[in-house]
């Protein structure tokens, strides 16, 4: 540091030079010794990690104590500080993000047109065959994994009637990227108007939490106006529905959520429904 704050001080023509590569030695040092210490703490860990040693306890203590909640603020700004009000914002924070809404969904489903026909539910409806099973159980080990995968390839059979043009994600044949080129030859257009008097407006939505989003009671309308069969239709969602959350603070846990929306990322079924 003294022989950087001293090149830096003097005026001559090497002092820049010798200012940056007194910086870039001093860099490479801070670098080793990062990792010196990294190497050393990764050592403690083997040696004493597993034992019911000293050196456990007290990491496990530092882990719990960082991890630890001390303070939640609800919607109106109150805050809480005591572990009952730190579980009742987290109760009342999922409770708003996973219990399904009450709403009108006819209007909107009526603009659904039915676009699934009797020999497509039959081949929804068929029985598995070998072919399809071995390929998903090379994949899957876990029961529900290796039904929802299967529910999941059929499905992709007639999806393409399901999806408007317009929807260019998780649609084999499809590519995402023509939505972004389709805005971009937009925003371009917008750009270069400068006569008229017809005004043009662009909008960006940002859709939060997009799985977390999609209702259970809607996802069964939209099915049935699309005129899939009731056993596929339950099927399915007995798939979605089928799922549970936990939610611990402070490894304590809250009042037991009642769920009737929402989606695991990693379903093989998620990229599917926010399609429909």
């Amino acid at each position: 540091m003294a022989a950087m704050e001293a090149a830096r001080l003097e005026n001559d023509e090497g002092a820049a030079s010798r200012f940056f590569e007194t910086q870039r030695e001093y860099n490479k040092i801070l670098i080793q010794k990062e990792i010196f210490w990294k190497q050393r703490a990764k050592i403690h860990w083997l040696r004493h990690g597993e034992l019911n040693s000293k050196f456990f306890h007290m990491s496990t203590t530092v882990r719990k104590n960082f991890k630890r909640l001390d303070m939640l603020v609800d919607e109106t700004g109150a805050v809480a500080r005591d572990q009952e009000g730190l579980c009742r914002i987290a109760n009342s924070y999922f409770k708003e993000l996973f219990e399904a809404k009450q709403g009108e969904y006819d209007p909107l489903l009526n603009c659904i047109q039915p676009v699934i026909t009797h020999d497509d539910n039959h081949k929804l409806l068929s029985q598995i065959t070998k072919v399809e099973l071995t390929y998903v159980s090379s994949l899957y080990n876990v029961v529900y994994e290796l039904v929802a995968k299967l529910l999941a390839n059929r499905l992709k059979l007639v999806l393409d009637k399901c999806v408007s043009k317009e929807q260019s994600a998780f649609i084999e044949g499809r590519s995402i990227l023509d939505n972004t080129m389709g805005a971009t030859k937009i925003i371009h257009a917008l750009k270069r108007k400068t006569n008229g008097n017809m005004a043009n407006l662009a909008l960006k939505i940002d859709i939060i939490k997009a799985y977390g989003r999609v209702d259970w009671g809607f996802l069964r309308g939209i099915l049935l106006r699309l005129s899939f069969d009731e056993r596929w239709t339950y099927w399915l969602l007995m798939c979605v529905t089928s799922v549970h959350y936990s939610v611990l603070v402070n490894s304590d846990r809250v009042i037991p959520i009642i769920l009737g929306r929402g989606m695991g990322q990693g379903d093989p079924l998620s990229p599917v429904h926010p399609c429909l």
